[in-house]
């Protein structure tokens, strides 16, 4: 009913992928693993102009479930060095730490 949720980020994550990783900020059994990401935990609107040309601006921050707002880069709660994304646990540092995490003791159901 409450899985451990992993989420990878490093300084590729950026806008919905930063929203994304705002969303599970403070929930219980979620740590993030990585890299501090791009920076952009913010809202864009659109305002047209007099003269045709638009522009954008920042409208709002994200926050995430406690309240916490953001605005800027998030920092992962167990700061791996990415090094290669190849998918694969042996050669990519930041995978092989969130499987340890999410197949460790604490994470493993006693046979019933």
């Amino acid at each position: 009913p409450d899985p451990r949720v992993a989420v990878l980020i490093d300084s590729l994550t950026a806008s919905s992928g930063e929203a994304l990783a705002v969303a599970f900020r403070g929930r219980a059994g979620t740590r993030l693993f990585g890299e501090t990401t791009w920076g952009v935990s913010t809202a864009n609107a659109a305002f047209p102009l007099g003269d045709g040309a638009v522009i954008f601006l920042t409208v709002s921050t994200m926050a995430d479930r406690t309240g916490r707002v953001y605005g800027s880069a998030l920092r992962p709660d167990e700061v791996v060095a990415g090094g290669e994304k190849t998918g694969e646990p042996s050669s990519d540092a930041v995978l092989d730490a969130a499987l340890k995490w999410l197949t460790g003791p604490a994470c493993v159901q006693s046979p019933a």
